[in-house]
């Protein structure tokens, strides 16, 4: 029987918190359980702008890009026709100067280019082409690249700014989160822990049952 009992106090000992640990109460448990579902509602509201801002950019350049092509097919339509290849690079090297503008190449309808400029190869450019007509004859065609570049930076920049405002709403609500607590829920958060303690250590109470 002694040995029984002794059995029993050892695990009663083990199951006891020990000196020096303090298990966390409800209240800590409970905030941070509320900041880990608001950080989460931060990161996918996040995300959820990023996205939508990439795709506001990149609608907005395939816009520019059509402009573009429109005023240089409207632009090159008489030095087409002309022949004149001097005033043809002189337009496509003015235009070329836009930072947005990636490559223009020109074809007449013959298929020979008769001003390449930049880069056209570049995959995760938009690109617009479109035929220059004159009196109904096709003399060529155009095709304009605008770089994404930029509208990618500008778009970090907004999100980065985005962020920083989400991070400090997420700071003055876990502060306002654990005052309300302190203030208002501290006593009965106190008793509850109280009574749910001893069940969590596995120390029941026969009085009530256990």
């Amino acid at each position: 029987m002694s040995g029984q009992k002794n059995n029993d106090d050892n695990l009663d000992k083990k199951s006891l918190p020990g000196k020096g640990t303090k298990p966390h109460s409800i209240s800590r448990r409970l905030t941070v359980g509320l900041i880990a579902v608001a950080a989460q509602i931060c990161v996918i509201t996040i995300a959820v702008i990023y996205l939508y801002s990439i795709r506001e950019q990149e609608a907005a350049l395939m816009n520019k890009a059509e402009e573009y092509r429109d005023y240089l097919v409207g632009a090159l339509e008489l030095p087409l026709w002309n022949y004149d290849d001097d005033t043809i690079k002189t337009i496509c090297s003015t235009f070329f100067q836009n930072d947005l503008v990636a490559g223009i190449m020109i074809k007449e309808a013959s298929g020979k280019v008769v001003s390449p400029l930049g880069n056209q190869r570049d995959p995760d450019a938009i690109k617009r082409t479109g035929k220059i007509y004159h009196q109904g004859e096709l003399l060529g065609s155009i095709e304009i690249s605008l770089t994404k570049r930029y509208a990618k930076q500008a778009t970090r920049r907004a999100l980065t700014i985005f962020a920083a405002i989400i991070l400090m709403v997420l700071i003055a609500f876990v502060l306002l989160t654990h005052l309300f607590m302190r203030i208002f829920l501290k006593k009965p958060i106190e008793i509850l822990d109280r009574i749910v303690r001893p069940y969590a250590s596995g120390i029941y109470d026969p009085k009530n049952g256990g």
